[in-house]
């Protein structure tokens, strides 16, 4: 078996070390920690998984102590970990397989924070070198920021270098409870200060004291230094395309996007054959909501990639991320074809990518076309692989799908390898098609995760309610406020069940999502009745009626006519938004009320809902206008010509 070695430095790092060391411990074959001088109990953390624990002197460098760290590892691989970092629990198997590859030295694995709430512009650097084989000539460079990539192609030119991007590391950083973030910026900020002193070093100093705020994202003290560097820098001392790509990052997080379209500009004179320039000018066209011009830019970004330096990472994030883009605005362009294609490209780059495969499978529609969604994504993935099944449960349940989201439910089954989330996806999904015996059975069975035991429960109690056990519901209740539920889920459940109501230490957003959900729930499996009388309950967070809220709900679990008298409504209260014409024209669509559809999306377009879709469904309506007129004077004058129009307008409807 393929041994290796998890080599970390450590300095205080108490409050993350445990969730760090619990993800590696069934994959290392030893645990090195150089410790730098930790006050905290972070050596006590450490000798709880077996750690092999060495002191280290600080000597104000990050390449020493990495190295140090090297010098004691035994086993064949490394892989270097920071202390508040974690190995994705999927990614085990993926890491197994690529140390046992013969004639590859090293791997770029992912850095991804867990929230993936990053702005799309700032994920360029998500790929590090954190992987390699355990080679006394490998060693780090660099006081700060150090990298080892340098040195191992420095010792091997012909050396093999691939990329394992679904091999994820997420970062955590440091919780809110502690001033570790802030003290890491300014060690790091005294160090470079005191190190890079001479005049010739001043704009690679600039440059990464620019990187420490920017990591820290504070762009604004970022743009300041990384200026200084670019009016400073020699080529020689400073990575121009990276010191590009992050005055331009900075510009646009700051909300300057025409000054950072200009630089980009200004770059493109420099590099103008450069894939990153264009990539990022078509993110920021988008974001503005300018894809006609986000379109060509990401398209140059495209044909200007080709394989990379090691050292330019920002390449491999690129290349997937501008086609997933793509896919995105040949979406909002209604080209449904091209954004397939698109997606499936993204995913060929990177496998482990969710976003472009539930695009996908939204654009096939599966729980209207079941069948076509399976029969077209088995031509270009194997759906039977274990990693996908729970994502794909996910995605399914998400577009209504639920049979389909159960049958990769007992994919997982079969494999015994069910989590209780995906328990609670089962339940979901049996409640959702009114098997409620079964669905209360799986709910039942989640008992370990506190959060998802609450949820659980809360589930039960709505089954309880719309089936008018308010007894149940009651006790359902009371052993979730057992169950120390925080204040937001208890309120909901109060007011539902019409019970004291405390508002003490709610978030109004949490509320608000609990209490939509749970509407949701109630519109598709209870009556009208029932629905009137929980809306009437969660009127101090859902607001009075008429709804667009309970209009949307009814509009998206097909109850038109209820969505077409709560739209309506809204228009008689002045509530005449596009979105209130645009959905009301969908649900006289859905009625068969064709005229009556086109008014109002007309209107909708009219008051600024002018979008590609919009126009395309505007076409669409006007198409079955016509086919409708002409079936009708079929009835009372059938003739050839009649009946040729028909055929033709059939045959060229314009596609879903």
């Amino acid at each position: 078996m393929t041994t290796l070695s998890i080599c970390m430095i450590i300095n205080n790092e108490e409050n993350c070390l445990r969730r760090c060391l619990s993800s590696i411990e069934a994959i290392a074959s030893e645990i090195i920690i150089v410790d730098t001088g930790s006050a905290d109990d972070s050596l006590l953390v450490a000798s709880e998984f077996g750690a092999l624990v060495f002191s280290f002197e600080w000597e104000n460098n990050f390449s020493s102590a990495r190295n140090y760290s090297l010098d004691k590892a035994s086993c064949e691989w490394i892989l270097v970990l920071d202390g508040d970092e974690e190995i994705e629990s999927k990614s085990y198997e993926l890491l197994q397989e690529k140390i046992r590859t013969p004639d590859v030295d090293a791997y770029l694995l992912t850095i991804r924070q867990p929230s993936n709430n990053q702005h799309e512009i700032l994920a360029g650097s998500s790929l590090q070198l954190r992987l390699f084989r355990n080679n006394k000539h490998y060693r780090y460079q660099g006081i700060i920021q150090e990298q080892i990539i340098d040195s191992i192609i420095d010792q091997n030119p012909s050396v093999v270098i691939e990329t394992a991007s679904n091999i994820t590391i997420l970062h955590h950083g440091c919780t809110k409870e502690d001033n570790t973030d802030h003290d890491r910026l300014k060690r790091n900020i005294e160090l470079i200060q005191q190190v890079l002193e001479r005049e010739s070093e001043q704009p690679l100093k600039y440059f990464l004291l620019g990187r420490e705020y920017y990591h820290h994202d504070k762009f604004l003290e970022a743009l300041e230094y990384f200026q200084l560097a670019y009016d400073k820098s020699y080529c020689q001392a400073v990575n121009i395309p990276d010191l590009q790509r992050s005055i331009i990052i900075s510009l646009y997080m700051l909300g300057k996007s025409s000054e950072a379209l200009a630089f980009v500009n200004d770059a493109l004179n420099m590099r103008s054959d450069s894939a990153d320039l264009y990539y990022l000018k078509g993110i920021i066209y988008k974001d503005l909501g300018l894809y006609s011009q986000a379109l060509p830019s990401l398209k140059e970004a495209l044909a200007r990639f080709s394989p990379p330096p090691y050292r330019d990472l920002f390449y491999y994030h690129c290349k997937y991320t501008s086609l997933y883009l793509l896919g995105s605005i040949s979406e909002y362009f209604m080209d449904l074809d091209g954004a397939l294609i698109y997606y499936y490209e993204s995913l060929k780059n990177n496998p482990y990518l969710i976003d472009p495969l539930r695009r996908m499978i939204t654009i096939l529609r599966p729980r209207i076309n079941p069948d076509y969604t399976i029969d077209s994504l088995n031509r270009v993935f194997d759906l039977s692989a274990r990693n996908l099944q729970s994502e794909l449960t996910s995605i399914f349940y998400h577009e209504g799908a639920y049979q389909l989201a159960l049958d990769r439910i007992n994919q997982l089954e079969d494999y015994g390898q069910i989590s209780e989330k995906i328990l609670l996806f089962k339940g979901l999904c049996l409640m959702r098609i009114k098997k409620y015996t079964e669905a209360v059975d799986a709910f039942h069975n989640i008992t370990q995760d506190k959060n998802l035991y609450i949820k659980a429960l809360q589930y039960i109690l709505l089954y309880y309610w719309i089936a008018k056990d308010y007894r149940n519901a009651l006790e359902c209740r009371r052993q979730i406020k057992n169950a120390q539920a925080d204040p937001s889920t208890v309120y909901v459940l109060n007011l539902l069940t019409r019970s004291y109501a405390n508002k003490a230490g709610i978030i109004q957003e949490k509320s608000y999502n609990l209490a939509k959900e749970l509407m949701g729930l109630i519109v598709e499996l209870g009556d009208s009745n029932q629905v009137d009388a929980a809306f009437d309950n969660l009127v101090p967070i859902l607001k009075e009626r008429p709804s667009y809220l309970l209009a949307e709900l009814y509009y998206n679990y097909e109850k038109y006519e209820l969505a077409k008298a709560e739209f309506l409504s809204l228009l008689e209260i002045g509530s005449n938004y596009p979105l209130v014409y645009y959905y009301l024209g969908k649900t006289c669509w859905a009625l068969g009320d064709l005229e009556t559809a086109v008014l109002n999306l007309q209107q909708a377009i009219k008051n600024g809902l002018n979008t590609p879709r919009i126009i395309w469904e505007k076409a669409r309506l006007h198409q079955e206008q016509a086919l409708k007129t002409l079936k009708e004077e079929m009835h009372y004058f059938p003739d050839e010509h009649r009946m040729n129009q028909i055929q033709e307008l059939e045959e060229n409807l314009i596609g879903i």
